[in-house]
């Protein structure tokens, strides 16, 4: 606004339009937060990304999973009156997968303040937890002769995080530790590892449960087991211990020796009985 001094007042002269100023500021860099415990495939699990400072109002977020764009509700922008700076929230919900141990979550920030979008990022593995699935096997499998050796197995596989511990029981007490081998990756990220046992096959360990417990992540523990068999009597060369068995278990039993006595008693009675008869007049 013009004015002309006058000797009284100030009169004006002429006017413009004025100055338009705004104010444009760029958010911070995105920040994304995750369940604070892990969870297992399947299992809905809510994810969060928070930027501020930024100016004007107006911002879009877009959420990726390994490049994939998701579907997520609007952000949330705060204040909801006229201000000077702003900040935004925006959250997003998915189902975990066994394979999601090599997969990473991205939330993207786009702007006018903004050259390029920012972006923050989020790897599935810090969430992820899959469960071990258990094997337990023999060798020889079947029957195993008496004071043989045998060996059980324990295939652990696609768990994940890596950090799993082993323990071998023998009809419910633990027993020798085995041995561990190193746990290897999987192509899908997840681990697998395995465990072996030796034992004599004694006598005294004929039908006694082995089995393979498994604790993981500092969940309760999850076992498979087997029965070691053994036969009574040694192999002979191409013949079934189980018949072997068998044969020993049948000729081992009371009632055939009482009833192989009874029939030779019987036998000597009727003996006597024809001498007595021939040796009368």
């Amino acid at each position: 606004v013009k004015f002309k001094k006058g000797l009284r007042a100030d009169e004006e002269i002429g006017s413009g339009a004025g100055t338009a100023v705004s104010v444009s500021a760029r958010p911070s860099a995105p920040s994304v937060s995750g369940p604070p415990s892990r969870a297992e495939p399947g299992t809905p699990v809510t994810f969060t990304c928070t930027s501020g400072g930024f100016s004007p109002r107006d911002i879009t977020v877009t959420w990726l999973k390994n490049g994939a764009p998701l579907p997520a509700p609007q952000p949330r922008v705060l204040p909801e009156h006229e201000s000077v700076s702003y900040s935004v929230s925006s959250t997003v919900g998915l189902s975990l997968s066994a394979g999601d141990a090599r997969s990473q979550l991205t939330c993207q920030i786009e702007h006018s303040a903004l050259a390029a979008p920012l972006r923050g990022t989020y790897n599935l593995s810090q969430v992820l937890r899959v469960p071990p699935r258990l094997r337990v096997g023999s060798d020889p499998a079947g029957p195993v002769a008496r004071n043989k050796s045998v060996t059980f197995t324990c295939r652990v596989e696609g768990f994940y995080p890596q950090g799993t511990s082993l323990s071998w029981l023998e009809n419910g007490n633990e027993t020798d530790p085995g041995k561990p081998s190193r746990p290897t990756e999987n192509p899908d990220g997840t681990f697998t590892l395995q465990s072996s046992l030796e034992v004599r096959a004694t006598e005294q360990r004929n039908q006694s449960v082995f089995t393979c417990r498994a604790v993981h992540d500092s969940q309760p523990p999850v076992s498979d087991s087997t029965t070691l068999r053994v036969s009574l009597l040694p192999a002979e060369p191409g013949k079934d211990p189980a018949s072997s068995d068998a044969g020993q278990s049948l000729f081992s039993s009371p009632a055939l020796w009482i009833g192989l006595l009874l029939e030779k008693m019987l036998t000597g009675a009727f003996l006597l009985f024809l001498f007595l008869r021939g040796a009368l007049p």
